[in-house]
């Protein structure tokens, strides 16, 4: 009975599918699988609406709600109309979007590294079968 050795692109691919395939999995799963209510601005530090111009905007009868801020014309009963300033409205966000999109960006590169040593495995394993045929 003759042995037969594995060949390199055999082993790089076994080990690589295995090491960056855990990575990958590990990856995908935080952005698909993970909690996302995590990623809310904390409830004891909401935003003030001025903080929030470049991710939110609120319109009121089609005017936006700066708008409607800087001409005076929300009012609230407390004693009386008295209008509402912009230090009387918070806002909290949800970040996820942002977050998702940085774990898909970085899980990028490892993505490309398991095709390469899958690519490997799958050469090394025709390899492998071709060298067995023969003996």
């Amino acid at each position: 009975m003759k042995q037969t050795r594995l060949n390199a692109l055999m082993l790089i691919g076994m080990i690589g599918v295995l090491v960056i395939g855990s990575i990958v999995i590990v990856q995908l799963y935080r952005a698909f699988g993970a909690d996302q209510d995590i990623w809310w601005t904390a409830s004891t530090m909401p935003l003030k609406i001025d903080e929030t111009k470049d991710t939110f905007e609120l319109f009121i009868n089609g005017k936006s709600i700066q708008d409607h801020l800087a001409d005076g014309t929300l009012l609230i009963n407390r004693d009386g109309n008295a209008p509402i300033s912009s230090s009387d409205i918070t806002i909290r966000l949800n970040n996820w979007y942002k977050i998702k999109s940085s774990i898909l960006a970085y899980s990028l590169l490892s993505c490309f590294m398991f095709g390469a040593c899958l690519t490997m495995l799958i050469t090394g394993l025709i390899r492998f079968e071709k060298t067995r045929d023969k003996n």
